[in-house]
């Protein structure tokens, strides 16, 4: 009989430092080279500057699965957090006004 493990996996801090944080609503694709993210960070995606730096914090919580001689493992990701704490904030007021 196969078994089934579920497990949340602890935190993970990665601090980073001081930076220009952006801001856009999400069109179904992220970045991914270098120039793609130059392109991104414009001045009208401008969420502000932040002093002190910012905090990163990730978890995922995982199910391994697992045959019933025990020699086929397969660690299944069912769930994933990532929350960025941000330092002291400068405000772009162009882009705060149109969150608000």
């Amino acid at each position: 009989m196969a078994t089934t493990i579920t497990s949340k996996r602890s935190k993970e801090n990665i601090t980073l430092g001081s930076a220009h944080v952006y801001l856009d609503a999400y069109a179904g694709e992220i970045p991914k080279t270098y120039s793609a993210v130059v392109a991104f960070c414009t001045s009208e995606k401008l969420l502000g500057h932040i002093k002190g730096g910012a905090t990163l914090e990730y978890s995922q919580e995982t199910t391994e699965e697992k045959d019933d001689f025990g020699t086929v493992r397969k660690v299944i990701t069912t769930d994933e957090n990532a929350v960025v704490k941000l330092g002291l904030i400068t405000w772009n007021t162009e882009t705060l006004q149109q969150l608000i």
